[in-house]
């Protein structure tokens, strides 16, 4: 079973180790949120990635694109 971190370049991993890629997401958008609030052009630029480094897959992107949509109102 796949496991999921939310992982920038600049702001770090997040730490956790998530079930799943709709978890990772919405734990990406907490972070984004919270950069966002900071103000001054503050952003995240964490991003879903599986923990064991291999590329997400279709099934995968689609669960982050229905988190995203979901909290877009789409």
């Amino acid at each position: 079973m796949a496991t999921y971190h939310a992982n920038g370049s600049v702001r770090g991993s997040c730490g956790h180790q998530h079930k799943s890629a709709a978890a990772a997401e919405r734990c990406r958008q907490r972070d984004a949120d919270a950069c966002g609030r900071l103000g001054g052009g503050a952003y995240s630029d964490r991003k879903v990635e599986r923990l064991d480094g291999r590329p997400l897959s279709q099934s995968e992107m689609a669960e982050i694109e229905a988190v995203q949509s979901e909290r877009d109102g789409w």
